[in-house]
């Protein structure tokens, strides 16, 4: 959720765990999936941050981003058929990138982040 809440926007490029199905949820957003994550926390002890190898993002906008990135042509590479956690990647074949509004671009002063008390 903080992710989110942040503006933070990345998409599953990995999976490898019970209950998730790489031609199904590979390139869907963490928001999507969030309440499907918890439904696999509450019957596998899934791990909704993916702490455990569970699956991996790719960032394709935040709000410091200048662009976000779109993915124009891709496609699912199974690595592991396995019945009951298969693996699989999603290979980025083309991309293109969309400037953000400059408005909507919010870059933290880096010596605010490093004031002492």
């Amino acid at each position: 959720n903080d992710m989110a809440d942040a503006g933070l926007c990345a998409i599953l490029i990995k999976c490898a765990s019970m209950g998730l199905q790489p031609n199904k949820h590979l390139g869907k957003t963490t928001t999507e999936l969030r309440p499907y994550f918890e439904k696999l926390h509450r019957e596998y002890g899934f791990h909704v941050c993916g702490e455990g190898g569970e699956y991996e993002t790719l960032t394709i906008d935040a709000p410091y981003f200048v662009h976000k990135i779109d993915i124009t042509e891709r496609e699912v590479i199974m690595h592991s058929d396995d019945m009951f956690a298969p693996v699989g990647y999603l290979r980025v074949r083309s991309t293109t990138l969309v400037p953000r509004e400059r408005e909507s671009i919010h870059v933290a002063d880096p010596a605010a982040e490093l004031a002492l008390p």
